[in-house]
Formats: structure tokens, sequence, C-alpha cells
């Protein structure tokens, strides 16, 4: 689970520059995904669309760009660009 949602795909973004998480993520799920995908990548939590907590729901992202829903506020992008753009 990805804050405390079975709804992994939906919890998380991901690609090679970063990891988009649930705002409830949990050290012991931030440490998975560190084992999982490497400790190079930066993990952050965050919101898309005006606070909605699955990131998933609203960002389509690959190690070339990020498309994200037109609802998203000022300090949601920043945090979307910060994590998942070089």
């Amino acid at each position: 689970t990805i804050g405390d949602s079975g709804l992994v795909g939906m919890s998380a973004v991901i690609n090679k520059y970063g990891i988009l998480c649930h705002p409830d993520l949990s050290d012991d799920e931030e440490k998975l995904l560190k084992e999982v995908f490497g400790e190079e990548r930066e993990i952050n939590i965050g919101t898309v669309n005006r606070g909605t907590p699955f990131v998933g729901s609203g960002i389509i992202t690959n190690s070339k760009g990020v498309i994200v829903g037109d609802k998203s506020t000022g300090v949601e992008l920043m945090r979307i660009e910060s994590t998942l753009l070089p």
C-alpha cells in the first residue's frame, strides 16, 4: 500500500527523476520505495488538482516531461516540477 491505500497506481507516480506520493505516505512505505526503486530517486509527497491526494489521477509523466490536470495549483505544480523534472 501507499498512503494506507491499496490503489498503488493512483497513490504514486514515478519516473527516472523522482517519486511523487500520496500525502499519507508512511516512513515504512518510503523505505520500501527506496529499496525497490533505489536511493537516487527523490521521494516527495504532494497533491494534484486542488488537493486530490491520489496523484496518479492527475499526472502523466515520463523522463521527458509531465502532463498535469488543469485544476492543479501553483504550489502543487512547484512540488511536481521539483520532484519529477530534472
